[in-house]
């Protein structure tokens, strides 16, 4: 068996080798932050699975590791695959590595589901023999033989506990006690939207004495994100700037600038997230970011409280996947369960697609740290009961009259972009209406100017015009076009 790693296209983080123990990145583990050395130093005397296992299930963070041992290689992703791994399989050798190369062979099913979700699902990948660690899983290789197993070691599940303020508090204070530690002393950058989770941790880094923010918003000059981004920061005074996403900056997404990025963050497994990036872009070349600053986003608390859910009278899940992405789940993986179906979405379109887009920061030059993806607190919204997740009825009470309202910031989200209970006509039509009438409709929502706050009918119609094979009915979807421009640049490339 064979281990290669390349830290050409890690631009910030570096894996680093140590007597045989190969990680990258930082954790805490037993509530001390480790990196490089000393977090190696924690695998030393792993000798088993278990032992692995164990460690890993301790240990929280952004991190992957691989550990050498005489008899066996093991290899681990975090909870939210921040560091990609693979497995390839070529004349009977097996090879760990963090960069996949083009073999000439592509993967039909994972081209075609890349093309609804944005990423590949499970553990395949766009190249056929290369497979994928996801969120919460580790590789177990037999050293004779390159025979591998992969396993979980951590996936959230649901307790159906009812809330206790008193741990969420607990759990508030050391969240942002661990945000302090790593950033130690150096600039938060948090990107705020019109949303609440953002201002929510936002209002918790102020609530608990932390001085040294800055906050930026993007978009149209005219969406009630930027006004109400204005507003928060305004409220409590903290330095904010904003980057109006024009027809120039956009056309960012053609150049060489982005395509480096792409190439480096694709992975052959994820579509590049382009939504921050423009505005990294545009901050970064106008000085605005503190050098060595750390990003601090929001990323999926939204997910955890409870808006990917739906009502019980309609929890059939792989109908609501099919519903919500336009894509059919393999009847082998299993999904009747709101645990198996949060479990799928973890280790899919969040960790793949939204989570990997954290490395626009380190493209440009920027660290970061998702603290609404530690394991206690994903536990903790988990295992909330469903009707306190539902529409996400406990987080909006809870963050509005603790947070929001005391600290003049209660500003509500639009009707058409809140989650509440759908009416139960509108309900009614998207389950029983013929699915071309349901996509007929939602292509004329798409194209509402009222609605596009990131100025992303400019792109759709850009990347449409320059697609050599375009879609016969454009959709207006912007990850949609995105796919299948990105597929298609990616098979030319590789075909040359």
């Amino acid at each position: 068996m064979n281990i290669r790693l390349d830290n050409d296209k890690q631009w910030r983080y570096q894996w680093i080798t140590n007597n045989g123990i190969s990680v990258i990145g930082y954790a805490w583990h037993k509530g001390k932050l480790l990196q490089n050395e000393m977090l190696s130093a924690v695998f030393k005397d792993i000798r088993t699975a278990e032992d692995f296992s164990a460690i890993l299930q301790d240990t929280d963070g952004h991190f992957s590791v691989i550990v050498e041992t005489p008899d066996y290689c093991f290899a681990a992703v975090d909870r939210m695959r921040t560091f990609p791994l693979f497995i390839t399989t070529e004349n009977g050798k097996t090879t760990i590595t963090n960069a996949l190369q083009y073999n000439g062979l592509w993967n039909a099913e994972a081209i075609a589901a890349f093309q609804k979700i944005y990423c590949t699902p499970g553990n395949i990948t766009l190249l056929q023999a290369c497979l994928q660690l996801q969120a919460g899983e580790y590789a177990e290789v037999r050293q004779s033989d390159g025979s591998f197993q992969i396993r979980e070691y951590s996936i959230a599940g649901n307790s159906n506990l009812a809330p206790d303020t008193d741990r969420l508090r607990q759990l508030e204070v050391r969240m942002v006690q661990r945000i302090v530690e790593y950033a130690n002393g150096r600039t938060i950058v948090l990107p705020l939207s019109g949303g609440y989770d953002a201002r929510y941790l936002l209002c918790l880094l102020k609530t608990q004495g932390v001085a040294d923010i800055l906050c930026f918003t993007y978009g149209k000059v005219d969406s009630y994100e930027v006004e109400t981004a204005r507003k928060v920061t305004k409220q409590l005074d903290i330095p904010w700037h904003f980057v109006e996403y024009n027809n120039e900056l956009l056309d960012v997404f053609f150049t060489e600038t982005w395509q480096h990025y792409s190439d480096g963050n694709h992975h052959y497994t994820s579509l590049p997230h382009e939504q921050d990036f423009f505005a990294l872009y545009e901050l970064r070349h106008k000085n605005i970011l503190p050098e060595n600053a750390i990003v601090i986003n929001g990323f999926c608390q939204d997910v955890w409280a409870g808006s990917m859910l739906t009502a019980p009278e309609h929890q059939d899940f792989r109908k609501h996947i099919a519903q919500k992405f336009d894509y059919r789940l393999p009847k082998d993986i299993p999904c009747n369960t709101t645990q198996e179906y949060e479990k799928w979405l973890q280790q899919n379109r969040l960790s793949k697609f939204i989570v990997n887009a954290v490395h626009a920061y380190t493209f440009f030059g920027m660290d970061f740290y998702l603290p609404f993806w530690e394991k206690e607190w994903m536990h903790y919204w988990q295992s909330l009961p469903l009707k306190e997740r539902l529409y996400q009825q406990y987080y909006k009470t809870y963050v509005f009259s603790n947070y929001f309202e005391p600290l003049k910031t209660a500003f509500h989200k639009p009707a058409f972009d809140e989650s509440a209970a759908p009416h139960p006509l509108k309900q009614w039509l998207k389950e029983n209406l013929p699915q071309s009438w349901v996509q007929a409709i939602q292509r004329k929502k798409q194209q509402q100017t009222a609605t596009d706050s990131n100025n992303t009918l400019y792109l759709y119609r850009a990347i449409l015009d320059k697609m050599q094979f375009p879609p016969a009915t454009p959709d207006f979807r912007i990850n949609n076009i995105h796919a299948l421009y990105f597929l298609e640049k990616l098979q030319e490339k590789t075909q040359l």
